[in-house]
């Protein structure tokens, strides 16, 4: 006699099932509701049912998935109390829904809901199974409700509705009402319930035969890596014990491709044995599950394993350091130069740059920025040596070397302009002599004028102003030939001269100025008109002693009395 105690510990507030179909691939995906398993309904053994803590419905499948021994889960459920079971069943035909509805009640007046969940089985795959649904009914209104000689058994205390079930001593059937049959051996159940419930023992037939236990076998399989290109390898289950009569079942799971392409790539063989082959694997993750069953045993057991498949590995190069322009060269003012390192170039990407300065002129030394494009500001005269070295990711380096020339700015020498000759006549003795178109490409800071000595070496006298300027002003100056020598001077210190010569000539009679006075106009008759030539004049101190009148045209010739005076 089998005595069960069902101890309702609390509710489970879902049913929804969420159970790793990686550890049990075998699971059927809904909960067969209202059947009890068929060794559980007709009392028969080679069943065996654990009582678990879990409170939580996919909890407890997922328990039952990582259990070697667990073939079913069993789901009952009062009010708001339920319990979760785990079935072991020595045949396959044991945990399937029974067709017969369950009927447990407590001895409460109303009905529990079942819920039976198929996990793992013994001879996998489980076979198609549908199971007939309740018929729900209003309480109280049995042969509106119901089929004959059926009434509405509520679902709790308080509800009007229910389910049709047949009288005591009758199972209840999709087909109608079956008579429990009473010729073979029966044995009791007892199933407990908490809360005050009373217990009950409910009477079912039950076979004499007791099957042997079976047993859990030991399965072991090593996880495989290898590595593209080779993309061949092989899985082996090994069992404990090992009969002679072991069958295996190797299929695949799911499997995570780095390339979705590749999903109908690769070959598998010898799936019925200890040792799957495989061949033409592509880069990713292929979870296998093996089953093994023994029938002299009797006893199964299972595995899973995965297959990692990496990518082809990767050798990696140095980088190569590039500078562009690998040579240049400025003049100041100009004091920047860019020196140019993205074309530097690796195998992969995130290149490090370093650059340094290997040699310049003293007094230059800059912090210079980890950057591809370098810029160089402030510079002065003289030779650098830069040199950049990049490294890869995995800390391969390469260098390289640019050379950079900074001119000093071009300076050019001033040119000195003294002017033009001068030429002047006694008495007159003073003259300026004017440098100031004298130029440079930056600026003239100095002017020195000095008088040089006749090449006879007689010097003339002469006073000399202005001579650190552009203007040189010589006074009392005496007859004969002076040089007068300008030299300038530019801001970088570079110099240029030259003269000037002022002859100074002996005074000279110059023609005088004749004036013939303003021209007149006259009315005849007239006897005569008076020309006057006092206004001319001489440039230097002789006096004028000729004056001289004479007709140039007219009318007619006319008298010109005292042509000799003024």
């Amino acid at each position: 006699m089998w005595i069960f105690m069902l101890l309702l510990v609390g509710p489970i507030t879902t049913k929804t099932l969420v159970a790793d179909k990686t550890t049990c691939p075998y699971i059927v995906e809904d909960p067969l509701p209202s059947h009890l398993p068929y060794g559980m309904q007709h009392n028969l053994t080679g069943i065996q049912l654990t009582l678990t803590s879990h409170t939580d419905f996919r909890d407890c499948v997922t328990d039952c998935c990582g259990k070697p021994d667990c073939n079913a889960v069993l789901l009952v459920s009062q009010a708001d109390q339920a319990a979760c079971w785990f079935l072991a069943c020595q045949q396959d035909s044991l945990c399937l829904p029974a067709k017969e509805f369950s009927d447990m009640d407590f001895d409460t007046g109303t009905l529990s809901t079942v819920d039976l969940v198929l996990v793992r089985p013994n001879q996998p795959p489980w076979p198609e199974v549908h199971v007939d649904e309740d018929k729900i009914c209003e309480v109280g209104l049995d042969e509106t409700s119901c089929p004959p000689n059926q009434h509405c058994r509520p679902l709790n205390k308080k509800s009007k509705n229910g389910v049709c079930r047949c009288t005591t001593g009758e199972a209840t059937t999709s087909q109608g009402c079956v008579t429990i049959s009473s010729q073979t051996s029966t044995s009791s159940v007892t199933i407990g319930v908490a809360n005050s419930m009373s217990t009950s023992t409910t009477t079912v037939a039950t076979t004499s035969t007791t099957p042997p236990k079976p047993v859990t076998i030991a399965v072991k399989v090593a996880n495989r890596t290898i590595e593209l290109p080779e993309s061949n390898t092989s899985l082996t289950a090994y069992t404990n014990p090992s009969p002679d009569d072991l069958t295996f079942d190797w299929k695949l799971v799911s499997f995570d491709l780095a390339n979705e392409q590749n999903k109908f790539q690769g070959v598998e063989s010898n799936s019925n044995s200890a040792s799957l082959q495989l061949e033409g694997l592509a880069e990713g993750v292929y979870i296998y599950h093996v089953h093994v069953v023994s029938a002299s045993l009797p006893g199964q057991g299972e595995a899973v394993a995965n297959i990692t498949v990496l990518p082809v590995p990767r050798v990696n190069t140095p980088p190569v350091a590039v500078i562009k322009p690998a040579t240049q060269t400025v003049t100041l003012p100009t004091n920047k130069a860019v020196l140019e390192g993205s074309q530097s170039r690796d195998d992969t990407e995130g290149l490090e740059y370093t650059w340094t300065i290997n040699s310049g002129p003293l007094g230059y030394d800059p912090e210079l920025p980890s950057v591809p494009t370098l810029t160089l500001s402030n510079l002065i005269a003289g030779n650098y040596s830069i040199k950049l070295m990049v490294k890869d990711a995995e800390g391969l380096t390469d260098s390289t070397l640019a050379s950079l020339t900074v001119l000093k700015e071009n300076d050019y020498p001033p040119t000195a302009i003294a002017g033009e000759d001068k030429v002047i006549f006694l008495p007159q003795n003073k003259v300026v002599l004017n440098g100031n178109q004298s130029s440079d490409d930056h600026d003239i800071v100095a002017w020195e004028w000095t008088k040089l000595k006749a090449e006879d070496g007689v010097e003339l006298p002469a006073d000399m102003t202005g001579v650190r300027t552009p203007y040189l002003t010589v006074a009392n100056l005496e007859q004969g030939i002076y040089t007068f020598l300008l030299k300038v001077t530019d801001s970088g210190g570079h110099s240029s001269t030259d003269e000037v010569a002022v002859y100074v000539k002996p005074p000279t009679n110059i023609p005088p100025k004749a004036d013939a006075g303003e021209d007149q106009e006259h009315s005849l008759p007239l006897p005569y008109i008076t020309l006057v030539g006092k206004g001319s004049t001489s440039s230097n101190s002789n006096n004028i002693t000729a004056y001289v009148w004479s007709q140039l045209s007219g009318p007619k010739m006319v008298n010109i009395s005292k042509p000799g005076r003024p």
